[in-house]
């Protein structure tokens, strides 16, 4: 169908110092950078709840598939917000995108890695009816977002999908079918180090990667509502799933969201020129966007050179 992502281009992680961010993920997850971004320009801050011009730098991190897989959007903004919070309190237990999960071969040397930047990794434990306990890391990088990091000796180091903590799975799961058109990858009633909560995998049929969106139904009584913030505080914000028709795109929106969506031109900063972007909020505030097909492509619509990978 017109209009519907077919996969995801990446998750866009706020940090408050970008060269210490893209050093840890190198470090200890071994995350490659692909291409940096230095918008020259201030930019209409609208499309990410922002009431001001907005700029920023990024860099675009990826696992061994490269720009072919879905990557990480770190970014610093300029300035940083006043009101700009300090590590996430707690375990984490929000509303909305709350983890970046990963899988590695081998956890002993994430554990290793993680311990050159002095910030603690724990280890927990997957368990449900149907398979072995299957073992896992906890960390948070130098901004306190959460990572999990799971075990799975088949593969190098993979970034494999973002999980969401929602206030209900089943309203979510008709949320991200219906506007996604995503379909129920895996579905779990899982202890987590014996705490209980019901876990879905979301994904595209047929995606070229398996990267997906994990939705997560713990106890209510340990959570807060999660208010959407703006979009230049540390942290989590957006993910970014790749349309290649965008005009259809916005056709298929219309008239499935509550609120209008926010519709963009944005520069990046890659020097390819302007990308078009909408974007809008799932049940429990998470943001969502959808962005034109490719660097590529729109570098050479607009006459402007092909970004290369670093």
């Amino acid at each position: 169908m017109k209009g519907i992502p077919k996969w995801f281009g990446h998750v866009n992680l706020n940090v408050s110092e970008i060269s210490r961010s893209e050093q840890y993920y190198a470090d200890v997850l071994g995350l490659r950078p692909l291409v940096r971004m230095a918008p020259e320009i201030d930019q209409s801050g609208d499309a990410f709840a922002i009431d001001e011009l907005v700029r920023w730098n990024g860099v675009l991190m990826g696992d061994d598939r490269g720009i072919r897989g879905p990557v990480l959007d770190v970014l610093q903004w300029h300035p940083a917000p006043d009101d700009q919070p300090g590590r996430q309190a707690g375990g984490g237990h929000r509303w909305g995108l709350n983890r970046l999960l990963f899988t590695a071969p081998d956890l002993d040397q994430v554990v290793a890695r993680a311990a050159g930047w002095e910030l603690n990794a724990r280890t927990v434990e997957f368990t449900d009816e149907s398979t072995e306990p299957v073992p896992a890391l906890h960390l948070r990088d130098p901004d306190g977002t959460h990572l999990e990091v799971l075990l799975d000796t088949s593969q190098p180091i993979r970034f494999r999908g973002v999980r969401l903590n929602c206030s209900s799975i089943e309203r979510s799961t008709s949320f991200y079918q219906r506007v996604l058109r995503m379909r129920v990858a895996d579905d779990r009633r899982t202890s987590i180090d014996g705490v209980a909560v019901h876990r879905r995998m979301l994904r595209y049929a047929g995606n070229r990667d398996t990267f997906g969106i994990e939705l997560c139904e713990p106890d209510p009584e340990v959570l807060l509502p999660r208010a959407l913030t703006p979009g230049n505080h540390p942290g989590l914000y957006r993910m970014a799933l790749v349309t290649e028709d965008f005009a259809a795109s916005l056709e298929h929106l219309s008239g499935l969201l509550p609120e209008p969506a926010r519709v963009a031109k944005i520069d990046i900063g890659a020097g390819v020129g302007l990308l078009d972007a909408v974007f809008f909020e799932d049940p429990d505030g998470a943001v969502v966007e959808f962005v034109e097909h490719g660097l590529v492509e729109v570098a050479r619509r607009n006459n402007r050179p092909v970004p290369q990978e670093n």
